[in-house]
């Protein structure tokens, strides 16, 4: 195939890269920041928000693979819509008039919202709930789906919470927080970590490229999860760090909250945001079952990242 890559040099994007380089493919890089990475066979410069870019970056591919994306705990709702909803958007318009066959663009599993039911699938109604994230994800998807035809398929692809050296939102960040004394688990740290490994996204995502006849929506994640004080924890002890304390929710939010405000201010960048909490409230697990049904299984396990963590800390 020849497949094309938005958001290339992200965590996501350069391991994808790396598979699909691996299975063979021809691969194109669509990044604002590319760096100098060997997967690529063409990488270009630029925006998703960019018309003229993205017909470079498509032109004569098969596949596309939309990675980027704003992938933040809160912020600014229209920065959220222009890049996850209207970048999507153009993404897709314009994959389709350059003769594209597929698109998979890569929402996420918080479209369920932070209050879902337990093994919750993808027949569940989605739940808008006011954080831009969740919601822009949800915007998305609602764009994209219209755009669908006989002639270039649109696969919705809801990652679980990925892992792997280097994820910003569930490695890098937490860690640096723990350093500094800045992280703490609210309400016990009960809440449900959901983790699939980020190869295990990028093989989903060639998985799904291969189906012949494909849902349109599909959860990308290994149907298993942890307790937040036992995910949080591990990754500590694996980085010699003591484990995470934990104090109600309500006085995480009220301490983050005053932070921002404090922030904004002084013009300086929060540690962490009060719309965070909620991330690490989730009570349930995401139900993996349409993609095993399709012959996809995880294969890299909570201990396998751990010793990577490990031995990269040594």
């Amino acid at each position: 195939m020849r497949v094309a890559i938005t958001g290339s040099h992200g965590f996501i994007g350069r391991h994808v890269a790396a598979y699909f380089r691996q299975e063979g493919h021809h691969i194109t890089g669509l990044d604002l920041h590319p760096t100098e990475v060997p997967y690529f066979d063409r990488v270009i410069r630029g925006s998703i928000l960019s018309e003229r870019h993205l017909e470079e970056a498509l032109e004569g591919v098969d596949t596309v693979i939309h990675t980027a994306a704003i992938v933040e705990e809160g912020g600014d709702v229209e920065r959220f819509n222009k890049l996850n909803v209207d970048g999507a958007r153009l993404v897709a318009e314009v994959a389709k008039a350059q003769g594209a066959q597929r698109l998979l663009h890569l929402s996420s599993v918080m479209v369920y919202g932070f209050d879902f039911p337990d093994q919750v699938s993808e027949t569940q109604p989605l739940w808008p709930n006011g954080n831009p994230y969740c919601d822009s994800k949800i915007a998305s998807e609602a764009i994209l789906k219209p755009l669908a035809d006989d002639t270039f398929r649109i696969i919705i692809v809801r990652p679980g919470d990925v892992i792997g050296v280097g994820s910003i939102p569930w490695v890098t960040r937490p860690l640096d927080l723990m350093r500094r004394h800045l992280f703490a688990l609210p309400n016990g740290g009960r809440g449900r970590f959901n983790p699939i490994h980020v190869r295990d996204v990028a093989r989903g995502l060639h998985h799904l490229s291969q189906l012949m006849s494909p849902h349109q929506t599909y959860n990308l994640v290994s149907g298993i999860s942890v307790s937040c004080a036992e995910y949080f924890g591990d990754l500590a002890r694996a980085c010699g760090l003591r484990p995470p304390i934990k104090v109600p929710a309500t006085l995480l939010r009220s301490t983050a909250s005053l932070m921002t405000k404090s922030a904004d201010l002084l013009g300086f960048r929060v540690p962490f945001r009060a719309d965070g909490v909620d991330f690490l409230l989730r009570t349930g697990t995401y139900n993996g079952g349409r993609l095993r049904d399709s012959g996809f299984f995880c294969v890299d396990t909570l201990k396998t990242f751990f010793d990577e963590v490990e031995n990269l800390s040594r």
